[in-house]
Protein backbone atom coordinates (compact mmCIF):
# COMPACT_ATOMS: atom_id res chain seq x y z
CA UNK A 1 0.00 0.00 0.00
CA UNK A 2 1.23 3.46 -0.84
CA UNK A 3 2.40 5.57 2.13
CA UNK A 4 -0.12 8.28 1.19
CA UNK A 5 -2.97 5.83 1.71
CA UNK A 6 -1.43 4.71 5.00
CA UNK A 7 -1.39 8.34 6.16
CA UNK A 8 -4.99 8.87 5.03
CA UNK A 9 -6.05 5.81 7.04
CA UNK A 10 -4.20 7.20 10.08
CA UNK A 11 -5.94 10.54 9.64
CA UNK A 12 -9.24 8.68 9.61
CA UNK A 13 -8.35 6.99 12.92
CA UNK A 14 -7.66 10.40 14.48
CA UNK A 15 -10.93 11.78 13.08
CA UNK A 16 -12.77 8.78 14.53
CA UNK A 17 -11.21 9.51 17.94
CA UNK A 18 -12.42 13.11 17.63
CA UNK A 19 -15.92 11.85 16.79
CA UNK A 20 -15.94 9.79 19.98
CA UNK A 21 -14.95 12.87 21.98
CA UNK A 22 -17.52 15.00 20.15
CA UNK A 23 -20.30 12.50 20.85
CA UNK A 24 -19.42 12.51 24.56
CA UNK A 25 -19.21 16.32 24.70
CA UNK A 26 -22.59 16.75 23.00
CA UNK A 27 -24.10 14.29 25.47
CA UNK A 28 -22.59 16.31 28.34
CA UNK A 29 -23.89 19.55 26.83
CA UNK A 30 -27.41 18.11 26.83
CA UNK A 31 -27.10 16.83 30.41
CA UNK A 32 -25.10 19.60 32.09
CA UNK A 33 -25.60 22.65 29.93
CA UNK A 34 -22.80 24.84 28.63
CA UNK A 35 -21.43 25.45 32.12
CA UNK A 36 -20.35 21.85 32.68
CA UNK A 37 -16.80 21.67 34.09
CA UNK A 38 -14.28 21.49 31.26
CA UNK A 39 -16.99 21.15 28.63
CA UNK A 40 -16.01 24.20 26.59
CA UNK A 41 -12.46 22.85 26.48
CA UNK A 42 -13.68 19.51 25.16
CA UNK A 43 -15.87 21.18 22.54
CA UNK A 44 -12.99 23.50 21.59
CA UNK A 45 -10.61 20.55 21.18
CA UNK A 46 -13.07 19.00 18.73
CA UNK A 47 -13.27 22.32 16.88
CA UNK A 48 -9.48 22.43 16.67
CA UNK A 49 -9.35 18.93 15.14
CA UNK A 50 -12.08 19.84 12.66
CA UNK A 51 -10.36 23.08 11.64
CA UNK A 52 -6.89 21.60 11.34
CA UNK A 53 -6.66 17.85 10.75
CA UNK A 54 -10.02 17.24 9.09
CA UNK A 55 -9.85 20.38 6.96
CA UNK A 56 -6.31 19.63 5.78
CA UNK A 57 -7.26 16.00 5.12
CA UNK A 58 -10.01 17.18 2.77
CA UNK A 59 -7.69 19.69 1.06
CA UNK A 60 -4.92 17.13 0.57
CA UNK A 61 -7.31 14.55 -0.87
CA UNK A 62 -8.89 17.08 -3.21
CA UNK A 63 -5.58 18.53 -4.39
CA UNK A 64 -3.72 15.24 -4.82
CA UNK A 65 -5.46 11.88 -4.70
CA UNK A 66 -8.74 13.00 -6.27
CA UNK A 67 -6.94 14.82 -9.10
CA UNK A 68 -4.80 11.85 -10.09
CA UNK A 69 -7.42 9.15 -9.49
CA UNK A 70 -10.01 11.33 -11.22
CA UNK A 71 -8.05 11.06 -14.46
CA UNK A 72 -8.49 7.29 -14.26
CA UNK A 73 -12.11 6.99 -13.16
CA UNK A 74 -13.54 10.44 -13.87
CA UNK A 75 -14.32 13.08 -11.31
CA UNK A 76 -17.67 14.33 -12.58
CA UNK A 77 -19.62 11.33 -11.36
CA UNK A 78 -19.00 8.28 -9.28
CA UNK A 79 -17.09 8.05 -6.04
CA UNK A 80 -14.99 11.19 -6.37
CA UNK A 81 -18.04 13.37 -7.03
CA UNK A 82 -19.74 11.83 -4.00
CA UNK A 83 -16.69 12.49 -1.80
CA UNK A 84 -16.46 16.11 -3.00
CA UNK A 85 -20.13 16.72 -2.22
CA UNK A 86 -19.71 15.18 1.22
CA UNK A 87 -16.64 17.37 1.84
CA UNK A 88 -18.79 20.40 0.96
CA UNK A 89 -21.53 19.30 3.37
CA UNK A 90 -19.03 18.60 6.12
CA UNK A 91 -17.35 21.98 5.67
CA UNK A 92 -20.75 23.63 6.07
CA UNK A 93 -21.43 21.62 9.23
CA UNK A 94 -17.97 22.53 10.55
CA UNK A 95 -18.64 26.24 9.96
CA UNK A 96 -21.95 25.94 11.79
CA UNK A 97 -20.20 24.11 14.64
CA UNK A 98 -17.61 26.89 14.95
CA UNK A 99 -20.37 29.53 14.99
CA UNK A 100 -22.39 27.56 17.55
CA UNK A 101 -19.36 27.13 19.80
CA UNK A 102 -18.62 30.86 19.59
CA UNK A 103 -22.22 31.59 20.61
CA UNK A 104 -21.97 29.17 23.55
CA UNK A 105 -18.69 30.76 24.59
CA UNK A 106 -20.32 34.22 24.44
CA UNK A 107 -22.62 33.19 27.26
CA UNK A 108 -26.31 32.82 28.04
CA UNK A 109 -28.98 34.42 25.95
CA UNK A 110 -27.67 33.07 22.69
CA UNK A 111 -29.08 30.14 20.75
CA UNK A 112 -25.61 28.65 20.86
CA UNK A 113 -26.24 25.28 22.54
CA UNK A 114 -29.00 24.38 20.08
CA UNK A 115 -26.97 25.48 17.04
CA UNK A 116 -23.86 23.77 18.35
CA UNK A 117 -25.73 20.54 19.05
CA UNK A 118 -27.38 20.55 15.62
CA UNK A 119 -24.05 21.11 13.85
CA UNK A 120 -22.30 18.45 15.94
CA UNK A 121 -25.07 15.95 15.24
CA UNK A 122 -24.75 16.70 11.52
CA UNK A 123 -20.99 16.03 11.68
CA UNK A 124 -21.64 12.83 13.65
CA UNK A 125 -24.16 11.80 10.99
CA UNK A 126 -21.99 12.61 7.95
CA UNK A 127 -18.38 11.86 8.83
CA UNK A 128 -18.48 8.15 9.84
CA UNK A 129 -20.12 6.93 6.61
CA UNK A 130 -17.86 9.25 4.62
CA UNK A 131 -14.82 7.59 6.17
CA UNK A 132 -16.30 4.16 5.49
CA UNK A 133 -16.85 4.98 1.80
CA UNK A 134 -13.32 6.22 1.34
CA UNK A 135 -11.87 3.16 3.04
CA UNK A 136 -14.14 0.62 1.36
CA UNK A 137 -14.25 2.09 -2.15
CA UNK A 138 -11.96 4.99 -2.97
CA UNK A 139 -8.71 4.01 -1.28
CA UNK A 140 -8.75 0.39 -2.50
CA UNK A 141 -9.56 1.69 -5.99
CA UNK A 142 -6.57 4.04 -5.89
CA UNK A 143 -4.34 1.28 -4.56
CA UNK A 144 -5.36 -0.99 -7.42
CA UNK A 145 -5.45 1.47 -10.32
CA UNK A 146 -2.66 4.00 -9.86
CA UNK A 147 0.75 3.19 -11.25
CA UNK A 148 4.13 4.33 -9.96
CA UNK A 149 4.16 7.53 -12.04
CA UNK A 150 0.66 8.47 -10.93
CA UNK A 151 1.60 7.90 -7.28
CA UNK A 152 4.67 10.09 -7.78
CA UNK A 153 2.46 12.87 -9.13
CA UNK A 154 -0.03 12.40 -6.29
CA UNK A 155 2.82 12.71 -3.78
CA UNK A 156 4.08 15.90 -5.43
CA UNK A 157 0.58 17.40 -5.33
CA UNK A 158 0.16 16.17 -1.73
CA UNK A 159 3.35 17.95 -0.63
CA UNK A 160 2.17 21.14 -2.34
CA UNK A 161 -1.21 20.92 -0.58
CA UNK A 162 0.52 20.35 2.77
CA UNK A 163 2.73 23.40 2.18
CA UNK A 164 -0.33 25.51 1.42
CA UNK A 165 -2.08 24.21 4.56
CA UNK A 166 1.01 24.90 6.67
CA UNK A 167 1.22 28.44 5.29
CA UNK A 168 -2.47 29.04 6.00
CA UNK A 169 -2.10 27.95 9.63
CA UNK A 170 1.08 29.97 10.23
Amino acid sequence: MDPMLEELYQQHRRATEMLTALRAAVRRLAQEGAGGPGLLGELSACRETLQTEVASHFQEEEAALFVVLGRRIGAEGGPIAVMLEEHRELRQAQAEYVAGLAAVDAGPGEAGPEALTAAAERILQLLPPHIEKEEAVLFPMADELLDEGEWAEAHRLWREAQAVAAGASA
